[in-house]
C-alpha cells in the first residue's frame, strides 16, 4: 500500500506520495503520473494494487480523450473517470477469488486541470465511486495518520506552501509509523494556471528529517 494525499489550495492542486511499492518484493518507484491531454493537464496519485492501478490510469486517460474538448466540464470527466474504473472492477477486480480482492483494491486522487470548468479540480475514488473534493483527502494504507494530522489543520483557500508543509508533516509521520509507507516523497503540483511540475525534492527530504528531530 502507501500513502498518498491530495490538497485544493489558493494557487490550484497538490498531490504528494512516498515511492515505496511492496509487493513480492519491496522496490521504489513513482506513485504519481502527469499527463497531458489535448492541452489540458491532469495528474493520478495511486494507491493499491500496482497493475490493476496503472492499468486504471490508463484506461481512465483514454476515457477524459474520448470525450470531446469542447464538452468536457467536471461531470462529463468525472463521469468518463467513473465508467473506466467501473470497468477496471467488473472485468478483472471483482473477478478475482473472494479471498484475493482484498490486496487487489485500488484507489486514486486524480488533479485535473479543465478550463471550461472553473480550472483546477481534485477528484477522490473509493471502489467504483468517483466525487469531487472541494478540500483535501488521504488515500493508502497511511491514509489514518494523514487525514489525523491534516484536517484539523487544513483550511480551504489555504496557500499552496502551506499545503505543502502540511503534506510533508504527514508524509514524515506515515512512513514513520506505518511499515508500508517509506522512500522519498514525490509531489506534483498543478496550479491554477494549468502548468504541472513532477518531482521528489531533496528539500523535502531536510523537511522531514527537521520535523523527526523536533
Amino acid at each position: 500500500m502507501t500513502i498518498a494525499a491530495g490538497f485544493c489550495t489558493r494557487d490550484g492542486i497538490v498531490l504528494c506520495a512516498d515511492t515505496m511499492m511492496t509487493s513480492a518484493m519491496r522496490t521504489y518507484e513513482s506513485k504519481i503520473f502527469p499527463y497531458s491531454i489535448d492541452g489540458e493537464s491532469y495528474a493520478f496519485a495511486l494507491a493499491g494494487h500496482e497493475l490493476y492501478g496503472k492499468m486504471a490510469i490508463d484506461e481512465c486517460r483514454e476515457a477524459v480523450a474520448s470525450v470531446a474538448v469542447e464538452k468536457r466540464t467536471v461531470r462529463t470527466v468525472r463521469k468518463a473517470i467513473a465508467k473506466a474504473i467501473k470497468e477496471i472492477f467488473e472485468n478483472h477486480i471483482d473477478l478475482r477469488p473472494e479471498s484475493e480482492r482484498p490486496d487487489a483494491q485500488i484507489y486514486l486522487l486524480i488533479a485535473a486541470w479543465i478550463p471550461k470548468d472553473g480550472g483546477t479540480h481534485l477528484f477522490s475514488t473509493l471502489s467504483t465511486a468517483v466525487t469531487e473534493r472541494l478540500d483535501c483527502d488521504c488515500i493508502g494504507s497511511g491514509y489514518y495518520l494523514g487525514n489525523f494530522l491534516i484536517r484539523p489543520v487544513f483550511q480551504n483557500n489555504m496557500p499552496m506552501q502551506e499545503a505543502i508543509l502540511l503534506a510533508t508533516h504527514a508524509l514524515s509521520a506515515a512512513k514513520t509509523y506505518d511499515v508500508n509507507c517509506g522512500g522519498a516523497s514525490q509531489f506534483v503540483i498543478l496550479r491554477s494556471d494549468g502548468s504541472i511540475t513532477n518531482e521528489i525534492s531533496p528539500n523535502t527530504a531536510m523537511s522531514e528529517q527537521f520535523i523527526l528531530d523536533l
